[in-house]
């Protein structure tokens, strides 16, 4: 399997981002899991273990919730008592959290369900941070 999926990555036609995504998720979780199986052997049970495997979160501060029902959303939250104001508060710290990689650069921003949620931003706060230009 490792050697076949090696083949195919050669020659896939990703963009840079897809490809690096693509890869490390060959490195980290599918050549451990089956890389070492010849292709015939890879069937069902296998199939589940591997599929387990890749919903579950990479990150270590996870609290074990599959990696589809969860996102790092860094705090957003802006100081009502500083300025600039609200939205400005938090475009910048969203330009940070992307620069410092707390949110990986060309991953989606957060909804603004996911910035208003409670204990973070306000939600006319969030909507006009992710209609701000």
């Amino acid at each position: 399997m490792a050697q076949l999926l090696d083949q195919y990555t050669a020659i896939a036609e990703w963009d840079l981002s897809t490809r690096e995504g693509y890869e490390g998720y060959i490195r980290r979780t599918i050549n451990p899991a089956v890389g070492h199986l010849q292709v015939r052997k890879v069937r069902g049970p296998v199939l589940d273990m591997l599929y387990t495997r890749l919903r579950k979160c990479g990150d270590l501060a996870c609290n074990g919730r599959p990696f589809t029902e969860h996102r790092n959303v860094p705090d957003l939250r802006p100081d009502p008592a500083a300025r600039p104001v609200a939205w400005e508060q938090v475009v910048g710290a969203l330009r940070e959290a992307i620069r410092s990689g707390a949110l990986p650069a060309g991953s989606p921003l957060p909804s603004v369900r996911e910035l208003q949620s409670p204990g973070h931003t306000p939600v006319n706060t969030a909507a006009r941070v992710l209609g701000a230009r």
